[in-house]
């Protein structure tokens, strides 16, 4: 320990030695000022005068040394336990001393705020890993159910004895195979939410083009729950990605989809684009069973399910929160609502290029 303080005492003296030089050169300046006075005035000069003033320069020197020496030596060896300690343990910068100078306190802050900063992101990164951890166990349970079908379905092809027999077992295959392909798609597009930067390109689109893009890629399953979708309103340019954008809408028409299969007969599916202040609105209302008031407020969270979960096998619980991520991302606000057994209503409203504006 003694090493170590006189280790500080010389970084000390080092630091100040401007201050130590700029303190001699005045007491010499003094000194020749008063030798200067005294041949004026013809009188001898007494050396023993500048030898006090030389001597009281140091003890004074020396004494503020002292004092601040006693002001950062708590915080000098604060800062060479955090340098000796451990690597990987950013949990000591909290054992640092606050010191006694405004250099040392800001240093000290900044260390904190670093460290505040550090903590945050590194709890993001777990969240973020715990996320992935879960949504992959959950996906990978999700796809058993259409590979298994797939299988059976292909083990009872031997039996078919009917044309007929033979097309409906191949719409359930391709049903399953949608399945497996939006499960994909979906785990693809989480994967890339991680790097969102990456994978971006903002520019005017057209939302009638995007729409029916989103459509088309669900058609057949649109066919099969007999939900009807309706395109409505003029076709405005809206400024965002056109991939993400699609990959939404696809994300709340495969819910339209799903909750609207226990409702029996034919379902409207309605996708209406409109102006709103300061740029435009994209709203798609289904017919399905709706969400309980009391789930509405969860229903963008990881993996919440709900009512409708509980009664639906296909529910994932992470449709709606990619769609809240990507929103988010895109700079896109997003708002739900919902009236049990009379369908959910999805509004998202962007920011719009100017571009196409009135055509229809």
């Amino acid at each position: 320990m003694k090493g170590a303080g006189e280790s500080i005492w010389w970084r000390l003296v080092k630091d100040r030695l401007v201050y130590l030089l700029v303190c001699l050169a005045i007491a010499g300046i003094l000194v020749a000022v008063l030798a200067l006075r005294l041949t004026e005035a013809e009188l001898p000069m007494d050396w023993r005068i500048a030898g006090y003033m030389a001597l009281l320069t140091i003890v004074l020197a020396g004494a503020a040394l002292t004092i601040d020496y006693g002001r950062r030596r708590a915080f000098d060896r604060g800062l060479r336990d955090i340098e000796q300690s451990r690597p990987g343990d950013p949990a000591r910068v909290l054992s640092l001393p606050e010191g006694g100078g405004l250099d040392q306190r800001d240093y000290r802050q900044a260390l904190l705020t670093q460290y505040d900063a550090h903590v945050g992101e590194l709890g993001e990164a777990r969240r973020r890993a715990e996320l992935r951890h879960l949504f992959t166990q959950q996906w990978v349970h999700q796809m058993k159910t259409p590979v298994s079908v797939i299988d059976l379905l292909t083990q009872q092809a031997e039996e078919v004895s009917s044309l007929a027999e033979a097309r409906e077992m191949l719409h359930s295959i391709r049903e399953e195979n949608g399945r497996l392909e939006e499960g994909l798609e979906t785990a693809l597009y989480q994967a890339r939410l991680e790097r969102f930067e990456r994978d971006l390109k903002i520019e005017p689109v057209s939302l009638r083009e995007a729409a029916r893009a989103a459509v088309n890629r669900h058609k057949h399953a649109l066919l099969r729950a007999a939900v009807y979708p309706q395109l409505e309103g003029e076709d405005l340019h809206a400024v965002t990605d056109a991939k993400w954008l699609i990959f939404v809408l696809g994300q709340l028409l495969s819910n339209a989809i799903k909750y609207s299969k226990p409702k029996p007969g034919a379902k409207r599916l309605t996708i209406a684009i409109a102006s709103v202040p300061k740029g435009c609105e994209l709203r798609i209302a289904d017919e399905g069973v709706g969400i309980p008031e009391e789930d509405l407020p969860r229903v963008t969270e990881p993996f919440f399910t709900g009512a409708n979960g509980r009664i639906s096998g296909e529910s994932t619980g992470m449709g709606l929160y990619l769609v809240r991520e990507t929103c988010e991302l895109l700079g896109h606000r997003l708002s739900i609502s919902s009236e049990p057994g009379a369908g959910t209503t999805v509004r998202i409203r962007m920011a719009t290029s100017g571009e196409g504006d009135g055509e229809t």
